[in-house]
């Protein structure tokens, strides 16, 4: 199990965290300008930041998120990179052969080409679908450093990894798939993808990022070695943490959780158009997102009601509802 890749999952907390500190700082800065700018700003400011790292559980919470995620995101990454070497890709004409059935005789790509099949509109979505790591990674900073141990956060984090478990590893060594960007490099013969490939190519890389991406994972697939390995498109891990955050944010705020719902959404459109994903991938991504809520939820609940034996008992055990 390589370091690099519990490294690189700490390295990138550090610099999300890194970047959260002025981001924090100028809005503190901002509701002291408007309550008059009083003497001592510097001072004041670095109080503010010392209390919301230290005051109640958040410093804690985070070293206890960190220790227990970065061993699972390092197992991920091993499982993803040899997910072929347990089962070859076999499900891809399948899935293929599932999407026609969900678009009636025709693919998903096809569906959406005449609203979304504009330059404007793929690049839109290619930024989206980058932008998901950020959103990722920002909720995810967001409750693990939370400064209360709350049941909310607890089955956010348990939806994390359960999700990362059964979907990115468990799923996609048994429903190995490749992805339709990839169908003409497994198969002979015409592509049913070919057309929007061409679609994506005539715009560019310098545009569509996710081209280089894709190529990269394929090289590194063919010669065993590279920056980026693993290739998995069964589920949609990219639709399912969209989901996932979207129950989260409507749980915190029903607009926010609107706006995550619609970014969700956005994203399944975007694995298709940007032919990450057959259609199926997102759909399972999503039911995968809800069942392990729901789980996790189950979980909270029964641990919550230990805890109150706990207590009422004269236990030491504290956990706070929302």
């Amino acid at each position: 199990m390589p370091l690099s890749s519990g490294l690189f999952f700490l390295k990138l907390l550090a610099q999300l965290l890194l970047l959260a500190v002025p981001l924090v700082m100028a809005h503190d800065l901002y509701d002291l300008w408007r309550s008059g700018a009083p003497n001592g700003l510097a001072k004041i400011l670095a109080v503010r930041m010392a209390e919301r790292i230290l005051k109640h559980d958040r410093f804690g919470n985070g070293v206890h998120a960190i220790i227990t995620l970065t061993p699972m995101m390092m197992v991920f990454t091993v499982v993803k990179e040899n997910i072929t070497a347990i089962n070859p890709f076999s499900w891809d004409k399948t899935f293929a052969e599932w999407d026609v059935a969900l678009g009636a005789g025709h693919m998903p790509w096809q569906a959406l080409q005449p609203l979304l099949d504009h330059p404007v509109i793929v690049i839109g979505f290619n930024l989206l679908y980058h932008l998901w790591f950020a959103a990722m990674f920002g909720l995810l900073i967001w409750q693990a450093f939370s400064k209360h141990a709350t049941a909310l956060r607890l089955q956010f984090l348990l939806t994390f990894c359960f999700v990362w478990f059964f979907g990115g590893s468990v799923l996609a060594i048994v429903f190995s798939s490749a992805g339709p960007c990839y169908y003409a490099d497994l198969f002979a013969g015409p592509s049913p993808f070919a057309p929007q490939m061409t679609f994506l190519d005539r715009i560019g890389p310098d545009w569509i990022w996710s081209l280089a991406v894709q190529r990269d994972l394929w090289t590194s697939y063919v010669t065993g070695s590279g920056t980026i390995k693993g290739i998995s498109a069964m589920p949609s891990m990219h639709v399912t943490i969209a989901v996932v955050n979207a129950l989260l944010c409507w749980r915190v705020d029903r607009r926010l959780g609107i706006a995550a719902f619609v970014f969700a959404a956005l994203i399944f459109l975007g694995s298709i158009v940007l032919l990450w994903h057959y259609a199926v991938d997102g759909i399972a991504g999503a039911v995968i997102a809800c069942l392990c809520w729901a789980a996790a939820g189950t979980i909270v609940q029964r641990w919550h009601a230990y805890v109150q034996r706990r207590r009422d008992a004269g236990g030491e055990i504290a956990i706070q509802s929302v």
